[in-house]
């Protein structure tokens, strides 16, 4: 029987959803599992380096090879088609099955972090951050207190309209009296308005939200898109990650400046109707 790789991964991380595993484990699982369906598959292999194989033990770690590639060259489709199934991130990216959702996820690992870690809490990190941009950059930084805002907007309706700090920087504090006057002359800007959102903890569950409450408390007339399809690292030009004309196209109509996040463009990814946006 032919080796399923799709149901055999989703198998064995739903059989242990309360661990994670690289792709390397999952392969010698597979490989001490299904040893039959191995060897039919290393037989069928046309892997090219199969010819330069001489022992057992040699032709058992190439097939474990094999299955570690592809683990990881499937990754896409196994989340697409098993939406449970996660990763983390950094090297070695491991696999994990969860039925919690991203908000819950999220708040599960920040329990755990301040438990292991003591992280402050998002109000303790205000003045240190107003220490620190102060100090590294000369700016005046104050807290907004969104919970003192008028809110007929629903619970938290005034996180995504206020951020968490604003910073005034003075662009003429070393500017000599002459460029000064000839800043007035021609209405120069003489300062800058920087806008900060606080977390305690970003990762692949939350950075959607993040993003966008950070750009919607500060978005000066500028629209930002995020091409984010849940998998980091994806590249397919169809797979939502990467710009191209017809996602352009489609993207909500902006007259001004737009900023697109994403992993990359398609060549060709322009509309002769807009101005190329920032990628």
């Amino acid at each position: 029987m032919a080796l399923n790789l799709n149901n055999t991964v989703c198998e064995f991380l739903k059989s242990n959803r309360e661990h994670k595993y690289t792709a390397r484990q999952i392969a010698e699982w597979i490989y001490a599992t299904y040893p039959n369906e191995c060897a039919t598959k290393i037989k069928n292999s046309k892997n090219k380096l199969k010819k330069d194989v001489s022992s057992k033990d040699e032709m058992n770690k190439l097939l474990i090879d094999i299955l570690v590639a592809e683990i990881g060259a499937h990754r896409a489709s196994f989340q697409k088609k098993t939406p449970q199934i996660k990763t983390t991130e950094g090297r070695p990216r491991k696999y994990y099955y969860t039925e919690q959702s991203d908000a819950d996820e999220v708040e599960d690992i920040e329990e755990k972090a301040l438990q292991i870690q003591s992280i402050p809490l998002e109000h303790d990190l205000y003045p240190m951050l107003i220490e620190y941009l102060g100090a590294e950059h000369n700016l005046h930084a104050k807290r907004i207190d969104e919970k003192r805002s008028t809110n007929n907007r629903g619970t938290k309706g005034n996180e995504w309209l206020y951020p968490d700090l604003v910073a005034l920087e003075d662009l003429a504090s070393e500017w000599s009296t002459k460029v000064t006057e000839c800043a007035k002359q021609y209405g120069d800007k003489k300062a800058k308005l920087w806008s900060f959102e606080v977390k305690r903890l970003i990762n692949t569950s939350n950075v959607r939200s993040t993003f966008f409450q950070a750009v919607s408390n500060s978005s000066n007339g500028v629209a930002y898109y995020l091409l984010y399809n849940g998998i980091l690292g994806d590249k397919r030009v169809n797979g939502g990650n990467v710009l191209t004309s017809k996602i352009f196209d489609g993207l909500p109509e902006h007259t001004g400046p737009k900023v697109i996040y994403g992993e990359t463009t398609a060549s060709k990814a322009r509309s002769p109707s807009h101005k190329p946006p920032t990628i």
